[in-house]
């Protein structure tokens, strides 16, 4: 026999499952991912449909425009967000040891990084064919290698590197302990996780 004991885990069973390790990920996934493309698209169809003239000319400023966008986009992330939690924990049965409040609190702001990162798209963009192809590739990437589906730990030093700039990674750890370990807001994978979304949030 090998020279080690195996006791019963403090959280969780002996046997973890695919879903249990990728389901926080998806979580902040599809929220993230949701609120970017709704935001992307706005300001680009608000532009094509002269909708945007008519603002500037009734003496919206800048600023005014970006405000009322954005707090119509808290909104819709917040029905996002209540919507996906409920039938993530409630009707797929995904793991929850720890407070909901905070895992409500990091889903808001990974929705709110989405939103952000959206807006600039929508800005920049002409058409609503580049705005989907920006969404598109910055989808990919956060789904693929801010170890959601596969393992940081894992992965060749370079891309490891770029893992750690995406917005998702850190946050996906920081879901991945609350959801499966109950952590709290002072374990540091969970609070740096927080500290990265918001930095995200405040650079773009």
């Amino acid at each position: 026999s090998i020279p080690l004991v195996f006791d019963d885990p403090v959280y969780g069973t002996n046997e973890l499952t695919f879903t249990d390790f990728m389901a926080p990920g998806i979580i902040l996934t599809i929220v993230h991912s949701m609120a970017l493309g709704y935001s992307a698209m706005i300001i680009i169809i608000e532009r094509n449909e002269g909708l945007l003239d008519r603002t500037w000319v009734a003496g919206v400023t800048p600023s005014e425009f970006s405000l009322a966008h954005f707090l119509v986009s808290l909104v819709v992330n917040l029905l996002q967000v209540i919507v996906t939690l409920v039938f993530m924990i409630l009707v797929f049965q995904v793991p929850a040891e720890g407070s909901i409040v905070w895992i409500f609190l990091l889903t808001m702001l990974q929705g709110i990084s989405g939103t952000t990162i959206g807006l600039i798209i929508s800005a920049v963009c002409e058409t609503q064919q580049d705005a989907t192809q920006i969404a598109l590739g910055i989808f990919y990437p956060n789904l693929i290698l801010s170890g959601i589906i596969w393992p940081i730990e894992s992965m060749p030093l370079a891309l490891r590197y770029i893992s750690y700039c995406l917005p998702q990674t850190f946050a996906c750890e920081a879901m991945r302990g609350i959801l499966l370990r109950g952590w709290g807001i002072t374990y540091m994978p969970v609070w740096r996780g927080y500290v990265v979304t918001i930095a995200w949030i405040v650079a773009t």
